[in-house]
């Protein structure tokens, strides 16, 4: 009995070791488990944290790039560190509402984390049209100097301007001078005046004043002096918005005196460089004709586009209108100036027929930038042939100001019009406003193309169109009418802009 109990205690002393051991195995065992998941869970939360550091270090260097305005959209490559391991890349991206979002990636292995920031662009304008051809003069040191050699009359004048004079015009103030043979301004008094010598009295201006304040106008005033020594009597003229309110009889006779004495805009020649008789306002549409314009032709001409190459009689005007006709597309088109209060300038372009129009400036492209262009159009009267499309954009030019299309080609067809490509407006549409981005370079004409496809009235910003890679300079481009409608298209304003980060 004794024996058996003594074997059952063994018994029970072996089975206790050997759970004892079978625990110890599972102890150490799940130890060694937590130290193992342990280890592992320090390595990849370094890992995540080497990586979250890459993606910030990414971020940095993307925004110094914004910053250093060398926006290059699009996803980045994996770039390895020249320290240390590990890959980072940057991507770049547009949104609506004119945001940039650019994304940092950090790599470290197979982990890769990725940090965003967005950030609102703001637009700074690079060049603005509305038309309206108006220059401001701050009556301190706003000058504009001619060389005139070649404005000189003789016996046939017409000198004229619109003028809007500020409220603090200060008195006498001249609006335009050639120095000896004819001033146009304000006296003293407030009175218009025009100055002219002639042959028969060189030494002695003869003066024509229209005796009423200039201060009683509150908007443009046109100004108009016409002389024909040929004319029996009346042979001057001076002209307020369009009525004759003097004359100077036969008091002024024999040719206007010629020299070589320049033409000075916001001053006279004795002050040019003082602030003394210095213009203070705006002005417009400054002519100069060789001849004598009627009564009916300043007003039949008053708002039309006029230059000296288009216009016979005109030696001169200011401001320059440097928009110009490709005659090949545009043999028909009838251009004018047209008076309209919605208007961004109360003057709007109007064309009928067919007409491809570009703005002779050179304006440079950087492809690392983000350029907007803004439109305000409309189809004012229908074309009877259903030809009444817009493609409005921009020309691409190399440095030696030679024409790049979109296949490398000096032409004016295949141009970049990324705020509409051959779009159709009616004239029940109205006042119509439409913008288009470009940015980058490519040699793919279909990948230019395709902006726009996509898209049927411009490129967005999600997907700005790229210009082909010679391009180092643009200009705003237009047709109307296109494939010869004869219909009457207006515009209102063209306005380019570079995107900054705000």
């Amino acid at each position: 009995m004794g024996l058996q109990n003594f074997k059952e205690e063994e018994g029970s002393v072996l089975i206790l070791i050997l759970i004892l051991m079978s625990v110890g195995i599972i102890l150490i065992t799940t130890m060694n488990n937590i130290i193992y998941n342990t280890s592992n869970r320090v390595v990849e939360e370094n890992k995540r944290d080497q990586a979250i550091l890459l993606a910030e270090s990414a971020l940095e260097v993307g925004i110094r790039e914004v910053q250093n305005k060398t926006i290059k959209l699009g996803k980045g490559s994996w770039l390895s560190l020249n320290y240390g391991e590990g890959e980072y890349k940057i991507d770049t991206k547009l949104a609506e509402g004119d945001y940039l979002i650019i994304r940092g990636s950090g790599k470290i292995n197979d982990r890769v984390k990725t940090l965003m920031i967005k950030r609102k662009l703001k637009k700074k304008e690079i060049e603005y049209e509305d038309f309206s051809f108006i220059e401001y003069f701050d009556g301190v040191d706003d000058v504009e100097v001619v060389d005139a050699n070649q404005i000189n009359l003789s016996n046939a004048a017409t000198i004229e301007a619109f003028v809007k004079p500020d409220s603090n015009l200060k008195l006498p103030a001249i609006i335009l001078s050639k120095d000896g043979a004819y001033n146009l301004g304000v006296n003293s008094n407030g009175e218009i005046f025009v100055e002219v010598y002639t042959t028969q009295n060189a030494r002695n201006a003869k003066t024509i004043t229209f005796d009423t304040d200039i201060n009683q106008y509150d908007d443009w005033i046109h100004i108009a002096f016409t002389y024909d020594d040929n004319r029996n009597k009346e042979q001057a003229q001076l002209y307020i918005n369009g009525e004759e309110i003097a004359s100077a009889g036969n008091s002024i006779k024999g040719n206007l005196v010629s020299n070589n004495k320049d033409l000075i805009i916001g001053a006279s020649e004795a002050n040019e460089y003082s602030n003394y008789n210095q213009w203070q306002g705006e002005i417009k549409n400054i002519r100069v004709w060789d001849i004598a314009q009627s009564n009916s032709d300043l007003a039949e001409n008053s708002n039309k586009n006029i230059t000296e190459e288009n216009t016979v009689g005109v030696i001169y005007t200011y401001p320059k209108n440097q928009w110009f006709i490709v005659n090949d597309y545009s043999s028909s088109a009838e251009i004018n100036l047209v008076n309209n209060s919605t208007a961004a300038g109360g003057t709007v372009l109007e064309i009928k027929n067919q007409g491809l129009y570009f703005k002779d400036i050179n304006l440079a492209y950087d492809a690392d930038k983000i350029y907007r262009v803004e439109v305000r159009i409309r189809q004012a009267e229908d074309a009877n042939n259903d030809k009444q499309k817009f493609s409005i954009g921009m020309e691409g030019l190399d440095d030696s100001n030679n024409l790049v299309n979109i296949k490398g080609f000096d032409s004016h067809e295949g141009q970049y019009y990324m705020v509409l490509d051959s779009s159709e407006l009616t004239e029940s549409d109205g006042w119509q406003r439409f913008v288009g981005y470009f940015s980058g370079r490519s040699l793919d004409e279909d990948y230019i193309n395709s902006t726009v496809e996509n898209n049927p009235r411009s490129a967005s910003l999600l997907r700005p169109m790229p210009l082909y890679s010679e391009v180092d300079y643009i200009r705003p481009v237009f047709i109307v009418n296109q494939d010869n409608g004869n219909g009457t298209a207006q515009i209102d304003y063209i306005k380019i802009e570079e995107l900054l980060v705000n």
